[in-house]
């Protein structure tokens, strides 16, 4: 038996669904489009011959936005009706979500109904007469509550008895309403909310009103949300880089010790440096991901996501986007992959590929190394370094302002904007279980998507600077090698007349191209290619080091040198806006669900940074600048 949840948004829906599904959930995209939604199977829960599937919030059945429509189309497919719906509504805020349940009605869906935020409206000094609302609908309804999971019982038990219909309900999509018929709906919920509910608001209301005039206050609200952004963005920073150097750590000491341990041999190295090494890649960001995802999932339980969205939509606008951008852009500073992620919250699609679109742009963590080391060679004041560093934060901004405000003005994406809907909902204490619940799911969704692709492509760019293998004799550098001798070097020789007016010879073209993997793998690359006798990671010489030998590398059979002002000025703006991370790229086509809209990511970025950093160093030389 299919049973779909629909509701409107932050009416509890999600909530229900996850205190009905616990964590036996799966997602999946709705068909012919990119998206999502969840299912999950009660067999395993309790032990129920039902396959429940929550919906993204809808507030009417004559959808607004690209993505409400998907859910309608859904709603009434043929091949995915379900036998029954529940349909989830917000007691306090009961007269416009049973909108949407009397157009549920009228259209001929075989419903339940499940009131929930009955504490609340309680708290509010009013009460809901169940019976009233039930006999006056003549509809089953049940008071839920996913988050203390009072009522779920009853709900389970009544889901026992139900059974689907012989033959399929025939419903009947609404047509357009003429303003007239809509206010006579709304009069009529109106009336339905009058008769059922009793009682006055109390203070708790005024309250609730007053938090709100402070947190949507245009100077002190964004004080505040500001101030949420920074704790959000320093802890997805500090606190997630223990565990990923320890992440790190283990990964090394793993490879070391399989590479050990086992017959030396191409398949040992491809298992240790391809498989395993392909592997800590994608747990590495694993903390990053956990904690954004906690604190989102924090901000959105208790309300104060909604509020921030409102707040930062107004500067937003300007670009063509929306104040739920706000957060993902933010996040895409500490690494673009849970960046790309959060944009989920962005139900228009338009908005949301933009979104995803621009985010890349951002400086990541991964880009520091590379920054660190350029910067160094630019100058050793740490004043000019720090100042240096600030412009390229600027610059990912204004090049992301620049990027947003062109493609929002385009027939693709101008034609399809949405309006900013966003219903406010009441200001709580999260419940814990339902956070960490949300992380967890969010997470492992992200293994499970993202994992996989980015592990094989760890193993291709392995292949290509491994293969074929080569026989190293005494006292050579191994690594040195295989890497020189490499399909990955042979394809660096033959580009090397596309970098060469970027300022840059084969090594570095072969260090570009394993910078794919992972951007902060260049610093290793260039040690590597350039011969430098690289110390450890964390030696603090480590870079200075590396400045040195890239002051006195030349072109090969010349004294001319690569690295100049010019060169590393063109370098800079490359890694400020090539998309040389390929794990970004595969969590592009998942959240897009388009191969088409990650290589155009891919392509258009690399292809910007080349020109952008061509035209630097060939207008520095013009004028004289080495």
């Amino acid at each position: 038996m299919n049973i779909t949840l629909v509701g409107p948004q932050n009416a509890g829906k999600s909530t229900l669904f996850n205190a009905l599904a616990s964590r036996h959930v799966t997602t999946v995209n709705y068909p012919g489009s990119t998206v999502e939604h969840s299912e999950s199977d009660l067999r395993k829960q309790f032990n129920l011959d039902i396959n429940l599937s929550d919906t993204p919030g809808l507030s009417s059945l004559t959808p607004s936005t690209a993505d409400q429509q998907v859910t309608v189309d859904y709603l009434f497919s043929d091949a995915n009706r379900a036998d029954h719906i529940l349909a989830v509504i917000d007691a306090t805020q009961l007269s416009r979500h049973l909108y949407l349940v009397d157009q549920l009605l009228d259209a001929g869906f075989q419903l339940t109904l499940c009131v929930s935020m009955l504490d609340l409206l309680k708290k509010n000094g009013q009460t809901l007469d169940l019976e009233a609302l039930a006999d006056t609908l003549g509809v089953p309804v049940f008071a839920t509550n996913g988050r203390t999971l009072d009522g779920i019982p009853e709900l389970v038990d009544y889901l026992r008895e139900l059974r689907p219909l012989p033959e399929p309900m025939q419903v009947t999509p609404p047509e357009a309403c003429s303003e007239g018929a809509v206010q006579s709906r709304h009069a009529k919920t109106r009336a339905v909310s009058e008769r059922c509910i009793a009682g006055t608001l109390t203070t708790d209301v005024c309250s609730n009103r007053s938090i709100d005039a402070t947190l949507l206050h245009p100077v002190w609200g964004l004080l505040i949300f500001i101030a949420a952004m920074v704790v959000i963005f320093t802890s997805i920073f500090s606190f997630a880089a223990p565990f990923m150097d320890a992440i790190d750590a283990a990964t090394t000491v793993v490879v070391n010790w399989t590479k050990a341990t086992l017959p030396s041999s191409w398949m040992t190295d491809i298992f240790a440096d391809g498989i395993l090494a392909g592997i800590g890649s994608v747990v590495i960001c694993l903390p990053q991901i956990i904690i954004l995802f906690l604190f989102m999932s924090y901000l959105e339980d208790s309300g104060y996501l909604a509020r921030g969205a409102m707040l930062i939509d107004r500067p937003l606008s300007a670009i063509g986007l929306n104040g739920r951008s706000f957060v993902p852009l933010l996040s895409g500073f500490a690494c673009a992959i849970p960046a790309m992620m959060a944009a989920r919250t962005i139900h228009n699609r338009r908005e949301r590929f933009l979104t995803l679109m621009i985010i890349p742009l951002m400086s990541c963590s991964a880009r520091l190394p590379v920054y660190s080391l350029l910067i160094t060679f630019l100058t050793d004041n740490p004043l000019h370094q720090g100042l240096v560093l600030a412009g390229m934060y600027f610059l990912s901004i204004l090049l992301g302002t620049v990027v947003a405000t062109i493609l929002a003005r385009t027939k693709a994406y101008k034609s399809k904007r949405g309006a900013f809907q966003l219903e406010m909902p009441v200001m709580r204490n999260p419940l814990m279980t339902v956070v960490l619940r949300s992380t967890f799911s969010r997470s492992m969704n992200y293994l499970r998507k993202a994992g996989p692709i980015i592990i094989f492509v760890s193993i291709g760019l392995w292949a290509l600077t491994h293969l074929p293998v080569q026989t190293v004799a005494p006292g050579e550098d191994a690594e040195y090698v295989s890497v020189s001798e490499s399909y990955a070097s042979s394809i660096g020789h033959a580009i090397e007349p596309v970098m060469k007016p970027m300022g840059v010879d084969y090594r570095g073209g072969v260090a570009l191209m394993m910078g794919f993997a992972a951007r902060e793998v260049f610093v290793q690359s260039m040690a590597l290619m350039y011969r430098l006798d690289k110390p450890e990671d964390d030696d603090p010489e480590h870079d200075r080091l590396l400045v040195g030998q890239m002051r006195n590398v030349t072109w090969e059979g010349t004294d001319q040198r690569i690295f100049t002002l010019s060169t590393v000025l063109g370098m800079l703006f490359f890694f400020s806006v090539a998309l040389q991370c390929f794990p970004t790229v595969v969590v592009a086509k998942n959240e897009t669900g388009q191969w088409r809209f990650a290589l155009m990511q891919l392509f258009g970025y690399t292809i910007l940074s080349y020109v952008g950093a061509v035209l630097i160093v060939q207008t520095l030389r013009l004028c004289g600048v080495a």
